[in-house]
């Protein structure tokens, strides 16, 4: 089986090619920009035609959401434009497509923690986009699944766990949003969850769900997941009588270019054929996630 990843030099993409790896019979192809630049449809297409993937994983996204409201252009090719590319390209070929989405496709409407039926109504230009990749997709296809996913956290990559962690070690105060309820997501347990659809993709592309909602389970806020973080740091460092350098602010308090969700937090999906969805509690996850820290020497650059 091959399988084609986009945007395997990602915090999720690396941590696929991770995961990937270490399963027998599967072939990952993880191209990088130069080889295969998926905002030319005749690129991807002509990619296609030579290499004959089983399954395409697009990990790819422009994930800043505050740039996303200065860089609109830019957010919208990578977020939607692309994937149209991809999805007319696989249109009329038997090619089980999987699509990494987020969170941010909800947060005007609804009644959190959101369904993976709920209906979407992004307040941001990112989760706009990336909304409308999924209704290209479904539109178009049906041969694939979407992914939602939220608030990624991991040892590479930009993501909140790691600023956190720099912070800490370098005993600089933190100023952390208390009142966002959100989910969020090991992309290492996340990497493996997605691992082990791609070797279960032919019950699950027969399945009629085509929306799955892959989060850490429970739920928390900026500020909680922040202290957590702090409390296994600590101990790590053994520094557990330590005064904490996190404090809780407001929204409104923070200064931000892009108008987020107040409650962006997903159910997360138990029906996914098989129970190929191993996720752990956050709180467990942190624990984990710094157990790596000590392990591996620290954060990737």
């Amino acid at each position: 089986m091959k399988i084609l990843l986009l945007g395997g030099s990602g915090q999720l993409g690396s941590e696929i090619n991770t995961s990937v790896k270490k399963i027998e019979n599967i072939e990952l192809l993880s191209p990088s920009k130069k080889e295969l630049n998926i905002e030319k449809r005749d690129d991807f297409d002509n990619y296609l035609q030579n290499f004959k993937p089983n399954i395409v994983i697009n990990s790819a996204a422009f994930t800043d959401v505050d740039g996303a409201e200065e860089n609109k252009n830019l957010s919208d090719n990578i977020n939607f434009k692309s994937v149209e590319n991809i999805v007319l390209s696989l249109k009329d070929k038997d090619i089980f497509f999987i699509q990494i989405s987020t969170d941010y496709v909800f947060g005007e409407r609804g009644n959190p923690p959101y369904k993976s039926e709920d209906e979407t109504s992004p307040v941001t230009f990112y989760g706009k986009s990336k909304q409308k990749a999924e209704l290209s997709i479904l539109k178009n296809l049906s041969n694939f699944i979407i992914i939602r996913t939220a608030s990624l956290i991991g040892l590479s990559g930009n993501n909140f766990f790691k600023t956190v962690i720099k912070n800490l070690v370098n005993k600089n105060e933190l100023n952390i949003i208390n009142d966002q309820k959100i989910s969020v997501t090991w992309s290492r347990e996340l990497a493996n969850t997605i691992t082990n659809i791609c070797k279960d993709f032919p019950k699950i592309k027969e399945s009629d769900n085509k929306i799955f909602h892959i989060v850490n389970r429970g739920y928390t806020n900026w500020y909680e997941l922040s202290k957590e973080i702090e409390i296994n740091y600590n101990k790590l460092v053994k520094e557990r009588d330590s005064i904490s350098l996190i404090n809780p602010i407001s929204r409104k308090e923070w200064n931000s270019n892009a108008k987020r969700p107040l409650d962006s937090r997903l159910l997360i999906s138990e029906n996914i054929i098989d129970n190929n969805c191993n996720m752990s509690f956050w709180k467990d996850a942190i624990r984990l996630l710094i157990k790596d820290y000590e392990k591996y020497g620290g954060l990737d650059n």
